[in-house]
């Protein structure tokens, strides 16, 4: 009994709220006899007031060109006799005050701006009417009156509801009413019906209307809404709890609620049509069905959502359509994640197809003067997500179904529907963007078919027969839908883009989809189909897509469709759609490799369109395409595992690299004449980094022969050093002549990369001393040269070049590595002179002991002879080092270790040079200072011979 319960509660709770506002209703009309004819009188009072103060404006506005100010005090109005009525005694509600003047005497009316300045001490004497007197009622201008127009209202009518709550509570357990089922149900559902009725009859009444001509009135709304929520419950009671309607009846009688709430909304407000949209769209929910029907639901959803969307344009709500965007969207989600069977294509694309056609109907813009014609209105955002949501929805739906003819048929009308919108109105001419992603996206994930050995074209089965020859046909036979759908869309694209140039706004989105659309499918067949190998046919179509881009570059050169300007641009984009053409055409012909050659390729010739044409809107295109180049050959790992081939040199490593890089560099010039930008810096960065990985690579496929090899041994390493320590010192001088920042950060930044190398590897990591590694049977030029002495000469070179420059520390640092360098590889020279190619075997010898000493001896003397010669003291400073070094190792090993001849030549070697190096330092460097000459003598003689003496 505990359903009866609350269908009697709800039934007392709408009588006790239809029953006490009615018996308030009725108490003020009839509160003073006449008082309609007074109400009547007033109304015509505030219409000659209205019309009074428009025309005191007007006059003041031309007195003082329309920029008056309002008069500092307002002159009180006289006095006269209220209108006769039809009764003598005022409304006990509504005081009344004295008339004011004939509308024949405006300038003795105050202006309303005066009479709200007025304060309330020196208004005129009386009762002040609220209902005259009162200013404009704002939102949220004070909480009395957000109480008395809105809180009080929701808060009565739930202390209402409590009320009937207690009552139907009571009612139920003494057993007033013993109704059954259909009764209740009926009584509630009439019981709505007529509260709904009470609603739009008190909307009616002259005071609502002129509570509702100042501000916002929800008691109305609130009244109605009650009842259609009450109707709304009791059918569904009948239909969910008691079982006494049948699913399409409860679904019928459950969107007639909804939609005659909508039919209230027009004259009552959006409040309603909140109520209207959310039951319409629960309405399924709550009435289920075993065998649920796509058409039935679709249609009536679609009709529920025109329906709003009407609504919504009438009123002017546009925030209410956002909610029906958000139910047309889920509920077909719902669908194919529940309930979707193959059957259901057909209308799921219809809907989808209808949906986006009420959405951009849904467009309103009203014409106003100061509207620039790039704005976008909420409206246009609305119909903008409304096409968005759709195209969603068609992606989604030929996924699932398959890509079958239904749903492709379905997502080429949405294509044509948004192609005309975008032709009809410049607002949605970048739909023409939203279809042409659409198509590619679907196209990129087309369920095809497994067909394992097509990539070969060899041998291909179908139902266990052969079909074709050894080479097979361009396309299986099993994907001949997937082409077809690819040459309709492309067509289609590059057809309306082309024709819609002459009245199209912004025609470069036309040019864009036209010139790209039929490229980027074809891409994406070749992909699918032939797996990126080599394909003679593929080639051949991709060169007829350049072909008619070029046929269309022509056309207009010969027929402008713009202004020169605009048509230069035009002429450029289908330019460069051929440009990417051919690069397919070359990649499908050529290895893997070549794809990004091709890529790299369109630089030049978006360089030669640009300067050509003057196009300056090509430069970020250009960006985009050498980012994609740059990220494909210096991140992408695979290129390591790509073959090099036979021919040691002549590999992919050439053309893979030095093609970008030569295209790289042609651009960046080109380019820099316009404008030296981030372009420029990009492509001029780009060219330094291809041919350091060029020559890197060309170094390894040289010396291992595989880029894949994780060998790394002293030889490649020697290799590496030099040939980055070379670019680097190339990049340096070209520095000096041009000034680029780029040079400049490029050779200090593999200059420093080579210093960290060196060291790392060559000197600590993998010395010949311990890791076994040959170094070669000839003296001097070796592999030790190679690892040692040539970069020792490079840092040299940068020495020389930084001092220079005024950088004296990095050049300090440069010489005394590169000195370093000089005295490890003369030391490994004697090692290899002594024990052969294998530095780390052998005993070590009082010879090699001793020439160890002698080398070291005669560093020290070459340094010390260059220091002289080229005045540096650090040359001389390093002579110090090496003898130093040298004396320590005399004193403290040859001393014990060699005997006899071997240790008096070292200890002979040594004491001269202890002797022979400060000898020099006296004589050269630092000599005696030359005595004070003295005073000439006064006999005159001369003085030649003296000086002389005092000089030497």
């Amino acid at each position: 009994m505990e359903e009866i319960f609350y269908i009697l509660f709800a039934v007392a709770a709408g009588l006790y709220v239809l029953v006490g506002p009615g018996l308030g209703i009725a108490a003020f009309f009839r509160g003073g006899e006449g008082t309609n004819a007074q109400l009547a009188a007033l109304r015509k009072r505030i219409d000659d007031l209205t019309a009074e103060l428009v025309a005191l404006r007007r006059q003041v506005a031309g007195e003082t060109g329309g920029d008056a100010a309002p008069p500092q005090e307002a002159e009180p109005e006289t006095p006269v006799p209220p209108q006769p009525s039809a009764a003598a005694e005022p409304s006990a509600l509504w005081p009344t005050k004295p008339s004011p003047p004939e509308p024949s005497q405006p300038e003795t009316a105050p202006p309303e701006e005066a009479r709200e300045a007025v304060p309330p001490a020196e208004s005129p004497a009386g009762p002040v009417d609220p209902w005259l007197d009162a200013p404009e009622a704002k939102p949220g201008r004070s909480i009395e009156q957000w109480l008395t127009s809105r809180g009080l209202i929701w808060l009565g009518g739930i202390t209402l509801a409590l009320a009937g709550l207690f009552l139907a509570k009571y009612t139920y357990e003494r057993g007033w009413l013993a109704l059954g089922p259909g009764a209740r149900v009926t009584s509630g559902f009439l019981f709505g019906v007529a509260l709904a009725g009470a609603g739009e009859w008190l909307r009616r009444r002259p005071l609502q209307r002129a509570i509702a001509a100042i501000g916002p009135n929800y008691l109305p709304p609130a009244l109605t809404a009650a009842g259609l929520f009450s109707a709304f419950g009791s059918v569904y009671a009948a239909y969910g709890l008691y079982g006494l309607l049948s699913p399409l009846v409860a679904f019928g009688l459950l969107a007639l609620v909804a939609f005659a709430a909508f039919g209230l909304a027009v004259i009552q407000g959006p409040f309603i049509a909140v109520l209207a949209l959310l039951g319409g769209f629960v309405t399924p929910l709550l009435v289920t069905s075993p065998d649920p029907s796509a058409w039935g639901l679709f249609a009536y959803l679609w009709v529920l959502t025109a329906t709003a969307l009407a609504l919504v344009r009438h009123l002017a709500c546009w925030w209410l359509a956002w909610g029906a965007l958000a139910g047309a969207l889920l509920w077909p989600l719902f669908w194919f994640t529940a309930v979707w069977s193959a059957g259901d294509a057909a209308a799921l694309g219809t809907y989808v197809l209808l949906l986006a056609a009420a959405f951009l109907a849904l467009r309103y813009r009203a014409e106003t003067a100061g509207e620039s014609a790039k704005t976008i209105s909420v409206p246009d955002q609305i119909a903008w997500a409304g096409a968005l949501g759709a195209a969603l929805l068609g992606f989604v739906l030929l996924r699932m179904d398959g890509y079958g003819p239904v749903s492709l048929t379905a997502v080429f009308l949405l294509v044509c529907l948004y192609l005309a919108a975008g032709l009809r109105d410049q607002v949605f001419e970048g739909l023409a963007v939203v279809g042409a992603v659409l198509v590619t996206a679907f196209m990129a994930l087309w369920h095809l078919p497994g067909i394992v050995d097509w990539p070969e074209r060899v041998h291909s089965y179908q139902g266990g027969e052969s079909y074709g020859t050894d080479l097979g046909p361009v396309v299986p036979p099993a994907l001949t839908a997937f082409v077809l759908v690819a040459l309709v869309f492309g067509a289609l694209f590059a057809v309306v883009g082309f024709f819609a140039l002459a009245r199209a706004r912004r025609s470069e989105i036309w040019a864009g989809t036209s010139a790209a659309v039929p490229v980027l499918l074809l891409a994406i067949a070749y992909w699918r189909i032939t797996g990126l190998g080599i394909d003679l046919a593929w080639s051949a179509a991709a060169a007829g897509v350049a072909a008619l881009g070029l046929l269309a570059a022509a056309q207009l050169r010969r027929r402008p469709a713009r202004p020169a300007e605009d048509n230069n641009l035009l002429i450029g984009i289908y330019a460069l759609g051929s440009v990417a053409a051919l690069s397919l055409a070359m990649a499908m012909v050529l290895e893997q490799a070549w794809l990004t050659v091709a890529l790299s390729l369109q630089l030049p010739a978006i360089a030669w369109i640009s300067a050509r044409l003057k196009l300056t809107a090509l430069r970020p295109v250009a960006l985009i395409v050498a980012a994609v180049v740059l990220i494909r050959l210096v991140v992408n790992y695979n290129v390591l595992s790509y073959p090099l081939g036979g021919l040691p040199g002549f590999n992919w490593v050439l053309y893979g690299y030095g093609l970008p890089m030569l295209a790289f560099w042609w651009s960046a010039r080109s380019f820099r004449k316009a404008a030296d930008d981030r372009l420029v810096l990009v492509l001029e960065t780009g060219t330094l980094v291809l041919f350091w990985l060029l020559v890197t690579f060309q170094i390894r496929s040289l010396v291992v022969g595989d880029l894949a090899n994780p060998s790394y041994e002293l030889a490649e390493q020697s290799l590496q050093t030099v040939a980055w320590l070379g670019m680097a010192y190339g990049w340096l001088r070209a520095y000096r002549r041009s000034g680029r920042a780029v040079l400049l950060w490029g050779w200090r930044l593999l200059a420093g990369l080579a210093a960290l190398h060196s060291p790392l590897f060559q000197v600590l990591l993998f010395n010949p001393l311990w890791t076994s590694a040959a170094v070669g049977d000839w003296p001097l030029v070796n592999l030790l040269a190679l690892a040692y002495l040539v970069p020792a000469g490079f840092a040299l070179a940068f020495a020389w070049e930084l001092r220079a420059e005024g950088h004296r520390r990095s050049a300090q640092a440069a010489a005394v590595y590169a000195l370093f360098l000089v005295f490890f590889y003369l030391s490994l020279e004697v090692r290899r002179a002594f024990h052969g190619p294998l530095l780390d075997v052998g005993v070590t010898s009082d010879g090699e002991l001793l020439t160890y000493s002698l080398v070291w001896l005669a560093y020290a003397w070459v340094l010390l002879g260059l220091g002289l010669k080229t005045g540096l003291p650090s040359l001389r400073y390093a002579s110090l080092a090496v003898l130093t070094l040298a004396t320590a190792k005399v004193l403290l090993f040859d001393w014990g270790t060699l005997a006899g001849l071997p240790r008096f030549t070292s200890f002979a070697a040594l004491g001269f040079s202890l002797v022979g190096i400060p000898f020099l330092y006296q004589k050269l460097v630092f000599p005696p200072a030359a005595p004070e000459e003295a005073p000439e003598e006064p006999s005159g003689e001369p003085g030649g011979e003296a000086s002389a003496d005092r000089v030497s």
